[in-house]
């Protein structure tokens, strides 16, 4: 199934109530995957599958 809602670093961030910074931390370290970019403008873009990932991580790292 394609997913058509995308997220921003920064909206996903707000949302797991982390930074932006901390996202790019991760996936930088290979802790989460690597987020995809959106063609027009290379932000990084999540779907709810990625979120749903990182908030996995999230639970099983940090105990949120």
């Amino acid at each position: 199934m394609l997913e058509t809602r995308q997220f921003t670093v920064s909206q996903v961030a707000q949302r797991l109530g982390v930074s932006p910074s901390t996202i790019k931390l991760w996936e930088s370290n290979g802790y989460i995957k690597k987020a995809r970019r959106a063609k027009l403008n290379r932000v990084r873009v999540y779907g709810e599958t990625e979120i749903a990932e990182i908030e996995s991580y999230l639970r099983e790292n940090y105990g949120c």
